[in-house]
């Protein structure tokens, strides 16, 4: 992008650029940048001084030009670390009504954790599920993405969500969602004390799943079957369907319709007994 064709706004930690029509949500940007900035380097316990630039496209066309087709055409921002580089379609030209302090929020995380951990190949699913788990990106929608993939044991395995996302948009969704998932069960699973130490770790090892070991006691691999687990625990009913339809639980069912036919049976000739001791008395 040139910078003569936008103007510029300068905050503590960001130059924001815009065209001559986005004055007004630059400033707002600008904002929301900043409260991203203090919110995100205190929770990861790393506070990087470089400035970060932001440029706000004031269109698709330029946003597309600006990504250089990097990502779907869904997408709505990119975040260079290795460039202190952000861009972010502005809200006036989105295809549907966006949040920008969300997706402003998301962006400035993937940038921080990548200026935190430089020039390591962080797992896809743990960078995007550390920007959504800032940005709150949780709603109905996403509990019930995961509800329905509990369902149809069709939950994509972290190691397939390591270098890349599927770019089929449902499948995405999908990914993304597990990836909050999977970064919120860390920070619960023993607090954020220790997820700012597996961050340091990994910050000064250079490598992730070493730290995720030394601080967590797992691999990459046990990670993935507890958080399984840890979903399983938070949705159990989404799994009884499944256990319902295994071979104990289809006998389990069995069992239970003959049990229960038989108490009916047992009620109707008691009934019966009765009305036949009336009629007899």
């Amino acid at each position: 992008m040139c910078a003569e064709d936008y103007r510029s706004l300068e905050t503590d930690h960001f130059r924001i650029f815009y065209d001559a029509s986005g004055e007004k949500v630059a400033r707002t940007a600008a904002r929301v940048a900043e409260d991203a900035h203090l919110h995100i380097t205190d929770f990861l316990n790393s506070h990087p001084q470089e400035k970060i630039e932001m440029w706000i496209a004031p269109n698709r066309s330029e946003f597309r030009r600006a990504s250089g087709g990097r990502i779907p055409d869904w997408g709505i921002g990119l975040a260079a670390p290795t460039q202190r580089r952000i861009l972010v379609l502005s809200p006036a030209d989105a295809p549907a009504r966006i949040d920008l302090e969300e997706i402003i929020t998301h962006e400035i995380a993937h940038m921080l954790l990548g200026m935190t951990l430089p020039g390591q190949p962080l797992p896809r699913w743990f960078d995007e599920g550390h920007a959504m788990f800032q940005a709150r990106e949780w709603r109905i929608a996403e509990s019930t993405r995961i509800v329905w993939a509990l369902l149809a044991r069709t939950l994509i395995p972290l190691s397939e969500l390591t270098n890349s996302f599927p770019y089929e948009r449902a499948s995405a969704e999908l990914a993304y969602t597990e990836s909050y998932t999977a970064v919120d069960f860390m920070v619960r699973t023993e607090g954020l004390d220790t997820f700012r130490e597996f961050v340091r770790r990994a910050a000064h090892t250079g490598d992730f799943e070493a730290a995720l070991i030394e601080v967590y006691g797992w691999n990459l691999a046990r990670f993935d079957d507890e958080w399984r687990k840890h979903l399983r625990g938070r949705y159990p009913w989404a799994v009884l369907p499944g256990v319902l339809l295994s071979i104990p639980g289809i006998f389990t069912l069995l069992f239970l319709a003959a049990y229960l036919r038989k108490r009916r049976k047992a009620r109707r000739r008691l009934a019966q007994w009765e009305e036949e001791d009336l009629r007899f008395r």
